[in-house]
């Protein structure tokens, strides 16, 4: 939702369906590809009924090494975490513990970093973020066969 509360939900609601007839995943039924449609900031606020209309919820978690979300529909695979890199980038933040926490409801759509064109200047170049890239794949794989062991079991 927008800050200042000039807009309210329903507003925001109704803006969101316009868009997703020619953006995200209700633009494209037959599943051949579309351009995304992603949320960013207070994703909270809105109503579950937009979830369908959104590919990724993305959460500014600046700072927050294990970051508790709710996001409309309770699908944290639609969720990025995000750090600030713009004080960070030296020393990676909290970008490598946020691509390793792995939500109790199932697995996150990805992390990712504001301003991390400030990781380039880092041996190698953007060293937090390939490593975020590797960790978030890892913890990943590892849920997948901690499910697939899961449904064997039963």
């Amino acid at each position: 939702n927008d800050s200042d509360g000039t807009l309210h939900n329903e507003n925001i609601g109704f803006l969101v369906k316009e868009m997703g007839k020619y953006i995200g995943p209700k633009s494209d039924p037959e599943g051949k590809g579309h351009k995304l449609l992603c949320i960013d900031g207070h994703v909270n606020s809105f109503s579950d009924e937009i979830n369908d209309y959104i590919d990724y919820w993305i959460i500014q978690a600046y700072g927050s090494s294990q970051p508790g979300f709710s996001v409309p529909g309770n699908m944290p695979e639609k969720v990025i975490i995000t750090d600030d890199f713009e004080s960070s980038a030296s020393s990676g933040g909290v970008l490598l513990r946020q691509a390793a926490h792995m939500p109790d409801e199932g697995y996150k759509g990805g992390v990712g970093a504001y301003r991390f064109d400030n990781d380039y200047d880092n041996t190698p170049d953007y060293k937090w973020m390939r490593q975020a890239i590797q960790i978030n794949q890892r913890v990943f794989n590892e849920w997948k066969v901690e499910q697939g062991n899961k449904k064997e079991n039963k």
